[in-house]
């Protein structure tokens, strides 16, 4: 028997003059959470503003398997600042993702609103967007896997980590290996240089 809240969401949706708003919250730290609407101006539900950003995203996949569901966030990179966070923030791995969905005719109704809680498993950018895949746990245990990312050229440490081990007077980084050697830090750089480059010489 479907859900009723399911049937009262469907409803509310179908109707012309009350379409949904998608709310974003990303959250960086326990404490540091970037709060964004893929709507045509900054939204304020619960207390919290959601600032309007050029973004959008696929529908969350459904199975009857046992697969895990995943939903594709695409945000705007024209001016860096998605990028920014990917960088400083270790690919964004693991990071949790709370999509909300409100109605603009309700938004004085903090209870009026579907929540959807996802991890982010992966990331990409270009010039133009982020790409983020985003995941419920992939086990019950609610272990990642892998721990890590892998990648030739970008260090996944947290810039002044126990595992970074930088201790000087730089407060940011390029997590890339020519920063960290002038850096003298390049004995702990956190990237796996001999991965094979996958780019195709053409002599």
């Amino acid at each position: 028997m479907p859900d009723s809240s399911d049937i009262a969401f469907i409803q509310e949706k179908n109707k012309a003059i009350n379409q949904p708003l998608d709310l974003w919250e990303i959250w960086l730290t326990d404490s540091d959470v970037v709060s964004l609407t893929s709507a045509d101006s900054d939204i304020e539900f619960a207390g919290v503003l959601h600032t309007s950003f050029p973004m959008s995203h696929e529908d969350v996949s459904q199975n009857i398997k046992g697969s895990v569901d995943t939903c594709k966030l695409l945000v705007s990179n024209v001016d860096r600042l998605a990028q920014f966070y990917l960088e400083n923030y270790n690919g964004l791995r693991g990071k949790k993702c709370i999509k909300k969905t409100v109605w603009r005719d309700h938004l004085d109704d903090a209870d009026n609103v579907r929540t959807e809680i996802f991890l982010i498993d992966s990331s990409a950018f270009d010039e133009r967007q982020v790409e983020l895949i985003l995941t419920s746990n992939f086990d019950l245990m609610s272990v990642l896997l892998p721990l890590r990312v892998y990648d030739r050229t970008f260090c996944s440490w947290i810039f002044k980590s126990d595992e970074c081990g930088y201790v000087g007077a730089e407060t940011s980084c390029t997590h890339k290996f020519k920063f960290c050697e002038s850096l003298g830090n390049e004995r702990r750089f956190g990237a796996f240089p001999s991965i094979p480059d996958p780019t195709i010489y053409n002599p």
